[in-house]
Formats: C-alpha cells, structure tokens, sequence
C-alpha cells in the first residue's frame, strides 16, 4: 500500500505529543488503547477487554486489561502503562497541545491550570515569565492524580465530576499505554507498538515504512507493508498518483476541480464526511480571558464607546451583521468546488444529534437587508462618526437613503485585519468575503487589511493569531464524535483553543450541565441550547462541515468511516488490501 502523508516529517509520533491528523493517521497504524471507534463510529474494547465499569456517581471508571497483550518487542502491556500515559498528558512541563483533555480527571485542574486549559485553577509556575516551574509541586501534584492500576491489568480513572464523554477520551491515540522503556520516539527504533503494525524504517521527511506487528493481539493485518511518502506539495501528490506511484492520496481544496473534471477518475474518487468545520474568528478581545491582558485587541481608531479593544469586532451587532452578508451556499461553490456543507452551528454532521442548525433554520441566514440594520445598530453603538451628507450616495431602486446612509457609515472605519494561512488555498476565500462585505454592507476596497501568515506552529495555550487581527482563519476536526469536543476547547471561556476570545459564563455553564448528564441522550438538549446562545452570540463565522475527496486505486480494499485524518477507513490499515492487479 502506497500512500502520501504530509510535505514535511510529522512532527512527533509520541502519542501524547500528537495534535495533528499527519501524525495521528501514523499512530494509528502503531499503537491502540483501551478502547477504538470501530468503522460504524461504536466504541469498542482494544486493548481492554470490554468497555468500562462505572461507579454509581458517574466518576469512576474501571477498565480490565487483556492478559495476553504485548508490545511488539515482547514485553507484556501493562495497567502502568495508560497511567504513565495519562500523567505525562497532565504534566504541565510537557505542554502537550491536548494535554487539556485531562481536565476533568481528579486533580488534574490543579497541576495544569488555567494556562493549559483547565478553568479553575492556577498553573503551578516557579516564573510564568521565564516559563519555569515549581517541579516539587508539579511531582506532587501528579501523585494526588485519579489515576491507580491496583494490579497490572486494572486501571481505575477518578473524575473530579460526572463527564459522560471520558470513554471517547479513552479512546484517543493520547491514552495508548506508554512502555516504562520509552525513550524519544525520534527514530524507528525508539518505537514500540502496541497496535497492529510496527515502524520498521523512518527516513526523515522522504518516507516511513509500516510493516506487521508479530506481536499483535489482534487479528492480524493483510498488508505486508505500508510506503508512506513525505515531502512535497500535497497537490503534487495528486499527479504523483496520476503518474502510478501511489495507491491513495487525500486531494487538497485547490486541486479539486481538476480531479473531478476527469471523467476517467469518477470510479476512484471516493467521497465521505469528515467530521471537521472550517470557520473565521471574530476578534472578541473579552477582557476577562488571559489572552487579551497578555495580546491587546486590534485598534481602530474610528470606534470611539468606551470598549476595551477598541475593535469593532466586539460587538454582536457587527459580528452578526458580517454573518448576514455572506451566502455560504454559493461560497462553497464558488471557492471549494462545491464540496462541503454550509456551516451554521459547530457540531457537525455524523455526530448524533446535530447540527444544531441548517440554512432553514439558522437565526442568522444569509439576509443583506437585516445584516445592513445590524450594521447600523452597530456603527452606533460603537460610537463611529456619521458620515458628511456629500458622502452618501443618492437612493437607488436597489439601496434607498437608509441604505446608502449605512453603507457610507461603513466606510467611516479605520481598515480591519484579515489574517489565514499562507499556501493553503484559503485566499480565495479571502477575496470572496472581502468582496461580498463589500457589496452588501458597503466597505471600501481599502478597509480590508489582507494578509497571510504562517503562525499555526504556536503552542495551541498561548495566544497566537486574532488578537493580531480583526479575522482570522480557523478550523476543527473532532477528535471524539461528541458536541463537548466541539465546543468546549473552541469557545469556553479561556479555553485553549478559544482563538476568538469569546467568553460567556451562561454558554459555560450549560456545557457542563451537558457534561454531568448521566448518557448522551440526557445531554444532548444543554449542548444544543449551549449552541443555541453560541450562534446568536456571532463570536466566529461558521462557513463549511468538511468532506474527504480522495483518489484510490480500484485494487485497494478498505472500510471507510467519517473522520478528520488523512486517509479513507480512519486509517484502519489493518482492514485494507491490495488485491492482484
């Protein structure tokens, strides 16, 4: 099996240190943890040996390890182990992107704090400054964890309260157990497996080869050997499969008109849901989050009410407004090719129960006359001068004095900040916005500040992009199929990767109501009306739910379930074949 990973070497194939789907679709081949989503979405047991035993109060959870599971260099898999696992995702010092996810095990919200994305507490710092820790503190902290293995195949997690999502959290590529003998996971050598396949070789950004793992405890893999390429463009990818030289390739945005043009490859082409939602931030600035006190919001000088940030983001009024103006059916199919779903709530389909909102029913549709009453709303509100009478133009069928009136009130702003990252086909998107903001509230070309930036490498706890900027590109992939994921890390207050600073106690307040729910069904209506309050809130611009658009060879067999990683089947690699050819 012949496949394209990523332009350059993945980042860290330590699963603890993992965040990105380049990475997340490699470890997935290598290592399993106590549990998997199988190809239907079900949690199932992997490495445990059925799911877990819950206390009374929904915050223990009891998983028994199979006996005879082993690494791939023979040594037994132990409870150890997933406690290993789950203290080093916990430890501050190692400022894991989803070290967060730790939260709400007992104890954790004390060791990380408030600056790796827990929300009560402070980070045990020796010097925040100098990003230096009490280590005292921290190991002691780490030892008061919720986290004991009374015996070598038992692991109990303590919660610190109900959160009815920690089975998916289990069953993360985070939680695969961590050998006492790891080392630095940098070389093909330093790996162990603990999952159907073993890294038998990793040439630094050209290729890595995956091969069985003899020592899998479960059924053992078809494929005798899996090429996966690295380096180049991903477009190039494309024609490196059209010349032969690969079996399978994900096609990027801007190479999907000329794939899908080709009448030659519609039998290949394969088309899924991903569980994923593109969106833009608004530039929030709300100053009770970490952020802003450390990042002041973009200034404008043109807003003159007493505002923190000075932005004209900061008003819902105006972030509703810019929500209003763009068609987001047409978007997709002027600036994605068509594929996609017009995003109007950030659970996405194919998680139960959502999306909150479709264009039928969003309290915020695509509606140029509502969004120009909010930009007016807003001009004023934010204290922006009136325009001279010689500024606005004269009443027209299509824009009468009112309308004229605001569309020159608009142009009252100083320019605004347009931020997304570079190479990546997100200009286009750029422009299309720009230009509908444009037309429908009446903007001139020179008030968008549009520019690219490659600042996605920043630590997901610190400050990276919006309070640089007034819009600013962002994006999610689930990492478990439920709605906490997609809202809690995104837009909670202080969350981390709350880009937008958005920050409302009453949004919070239902998602842990959702959270502390016996099951699923029993959170589903505080999740949605957490969603409700969210989009009237207008604190991003949700645009598109994602959809996979890969090229495969009609000799590879495989299953196919809805995912934000690379390749088709949720890298099930273990379920693919090449068949004869």
């Amino acid at each position: 099996m012949r496949i394209y990973c990523c332009a350059t070497d993945v980042r860290s194939l330590r699963p603890q240190a993992a965040s990105g789907w380049d990475e997340i679709s490699v470890i997935n081949g290598l290592q399993r943890g106590l549990l998997y989503r199988d190809r239907d979405g079900k949690l199932v047991p992997s490495l445990a040996t059925d799911l877990p035993t819950v206390s009374s109060d929904l915050q223990t959870y009891t998983y028994h390890l199979r006996p005879d599971a082993q690494y791939s260099d023979g040594a037994p898999i132990l409870a150890a182990d997933l406690v290993r696992a789950a203290r080093q995702l916990a430890d501050p010092r190692n400022a894991f992107d989803f070290g967060y996810l730790m939260c709400p095990l007992q104890g954790a919200s004390e060791v990380l704090g408030k600056d790796f994305g827990c929300p009560n507490d402070d980070t045990p710092w020796l010097d925040p400054q100098a990003g230096t820790f009490d280590d005292g503190r921290i190991e002691g902290l780490l030892d008061q964890l919720g986290l004991t293995a009374p015996d070598d195949h038992t692991v109990v997690f303590r919660l610190e309260h109900p959160a009815s999502f920690w089975p998916d959290i289990s069953a993360m590529w985070l939680l695969t157990p961590v050998p006492e003998s790891a080392t630095s996971w940098a070389e093909a050598g330093d790996i162990v497996s603990s999952g159907p396949f073993v890294l038998s070789e990793w040439t630094h950004n050209s290729k890595m080869v995956l091969t069985p793992n003899p020592n899998w405890y479960g059924t053992m893999p078809k494929l005798q050997r899996i090429e996966i390429s690295i380096g180049g463009d991903p477009g190039a990818a494309v024609d490196d499969w059209k010349q032969g030289d690969l079996d399978e390739v994900r096609v990027p945005s801007y190479r999907l008109g000329d794939v899908l043009s080709i009448s030659d490859y519609r039998t290949m082409v394969n088309r899924s849901n991903a569980l994923s939602v593109e969106y833009w931030d608004f530039a929030n600035c709300n100053p009770s989050t970490v952020w802003t006190q450390i990042e002041p919001c973009p200034v404008n000088d043109a807003v003159k009410a007493g505002l923190v940030g000075r932005s004209p983001m900061q008003n819902v009024h105006f972030r509703q407004a810019l929500t209003q103006a763009i068609d987001k059916a047409d978007m997709i199919e002027q600036t994605f090719a068509g594929i996609g779903i017009p995003a109007y709530s950030p659970t996405m389909p194919g998680i139960s129960g959502f999306p909150t909102y479709t264009a039928e029913t969003t309290p915020l549709p695509f509606n140029p006359d509502v969004a120009l009453v909010n930009l007016a709303t807003a001009l004023a509100e934010l204290g922006v001068a009136e325009p001279k009478p010689a500024a606005i133009s004269p009443a027209t069928d299509a824009c009468d004095e009112t309308c004229q009136h605001t569309k020159a009130w608009a142009k009252m702003l100083d320019p605004m900040r347009f931020n997304y990252s570079c190479d990546a086909g997100h200009d286009v998107r750029v422009v299309y916005m720009a230009e509908q903001w444009r037309q429908v509230l009446g903007f001139a070309g020179d008030q968008f500040d549009v520019r690219c930036t490659n600042s996605w490498g920043l630590p997901f706890h610190r400050p990276s992009r919006t309070a640089f900027y007034d819009v600013a590109r962002d994006g999610w992939g689930a990492d478990f199929p439920h709605a906490d994921d997609q809202n809690r890390p995104l837009f909670s207050c202080g969350a981390p990767n709350n880009q937008s600073t958005y920050c409302n106690p009453a949004y919070d307040a239902l998602l842990d109501q959702g959270a502390r729910a016996s099951d699923y069904a029993a959170s589903l209506p505080f999740y949605r009306q957490a969603e409700q309050l969210l989009v009237q809130d207008a604190p991003v611009l949700f645009v598109r739910y994602g959809e996979n658009i890969s090229l495969i060879r009609p000799w590879v067999v495989y299953t196919q379930s809805a995912s934000d990683q690379q390749n088709v089947g949720d890298a099930f690699y273990e379920d693919f074949q090449i068949l004869a050819h």
